[in-house]
C-alpha cells in the first residue's frame, strides 16, 4: 500500500520538498552527486558513498512527490508542472499541494516497480483520508497506522466511494 517508507519522511515534508523542486528544474537530480544536492537543499541524503548517489536510494520520493519523472533513455529526468509550481515562491500553498497529491497518488504507482498501467488504480491518499474522517463522524478519534493499512488492505474500496461505504469499514 505505502511505498513512502523506508525512513525517508523528512524529505515530503513540503518545504524540504521546494527545496528539491528548485534543484531540479536547474539540474538533473538523477545524474546529481550528493555533496551538490545536500548543499543545495541542505538534506543529507545518506549514505555517503559514491557508489549509492543520490537518486539510487531517493528516486522513490522525488517521484511518489510528483517531481521528476525518468527521461525514456534512463540517463536523466524531466521535472514534472508540479515540480516547476513547487519551485516558485508563493505559488502552490501547502494545502495545494496535499488536495493534489491526494487526488494523484494511486496504488499501484509509476514511481514503484509494480506499476501497470492497465491495473484498476487505488487512491490510498483519498480511502486513509476518507477513512479516518468517517472513524471520527462515528467518535473515533484516535486511529492507529497500522488500523488505515488493515482496513485499505482488506477492502476493496479505491478511495473514490461516499462516506456510506466508508461506514461499512467502521461498523464491520
Amino acid at each position: 500500500m505505502w511505498g513512502w517508507e523506508q525512513g525517508r519522511l523528512e524529505y515530503f515534508q513540503f518545504d524540504e520538498l521546494r527545496k528539491i523542486a528548485k534543484f531540479s528544474v536547474l539540474n538533473n537530480i538523477r545524474t546529481a552527486d550528493r555533496e551538490t544536492l545536500s548543499e543545495a537543499t541542505g538534506l543529507s541524503f545518506f549514505p555517503d558513498n559514491v557508489s549509492y548517489p543520490p537518486w539510487r536510494n531517493y528516486s522513490r520520493v522525488f517521484q511518489l512527490a510528483m517531481l521528476v519523472v525518468p527521461t525514456a533513455s534512463g540517463s536523466g529526468t524531466e521535472f514534472t508542472e508540479v515540480c516547476r509550481a513547487l519551485s516558485q515562491d508563493g505559488e502552490v500553498t501547502i494545502d495545494d499541494y496535499m488536495h493534489f497529491l491526494v487526488q494523484a497518488t494511486t496504488d499501484p504507482s509509476p514511481a514503484l516497480s509494480d506499476w501497470n498501467f492497465k491495473a484498476e488504480h487505488r487512491y490510498p491518499l483519498l480511502f486513509a483520508l476518507k477513512y479516518l474522517l468517517t472513524r471520527v463522524r462515528e467518535g473515533e478519534n484516535a486511529t492507529k497506522i497500522s488500523e488505515v493499512i488493515e482496513a485499505y488492505s482488506s477492502s476493496s474500496l479505491k478511495g473514490d466511494e461516499d462516506e456510506f461505504a466508508f461506514l461499512s469499514l467502521i461498523d464491520s
